[in-house]
């Protein structure tokens, strides 16, 4: 049954208009937020500890690693972000290069 529901909405979801890269960065974040939450609560209701429990037992170099990944990966799509611009100037240049001989 699901595969029929599926093979039914699959054309409606490619015709549709797809949002750009960071509204569809916000959807995945919101739902991350709006998921974890939610198990965060059912967590702390079972008696998990919830938010209380969440980072019991870390050190602060725990602390610093995880900050230390957070601002890599910023700086990883900082680069990424000027990488591309970057490679179409060196690749018309080249090609400029090639055609000049």
């Amino acid at each position: 049954m699901s595969n029929l529901h599926s093979g039914h909405q699959f054309p409606l979801l490619v015709s549709l208009p797809t949002p750009f890269l960071s509204a569809q960065n916000i959807q995945l974040y919101a739902f991350g937020v709006l998921f974890n939450g939610l198990g965060l609560a059912v967590s702390g209701a079972l008696g998990g500890g919830g938010l209380t429990g969440l980072t019991r037992g870390y050190s602060p170099v725990t602390y610093l690693v995880v900050a230390n990944l957070g601002f890599t990966g910023l700086l990883v799509s900082w680069v990424m972000k000027f990488a591309d611009s970057i490679m179409k100037v060196r690749g018309e240049k080249r090609r400029e290069e090639m055609c000049d001989q």
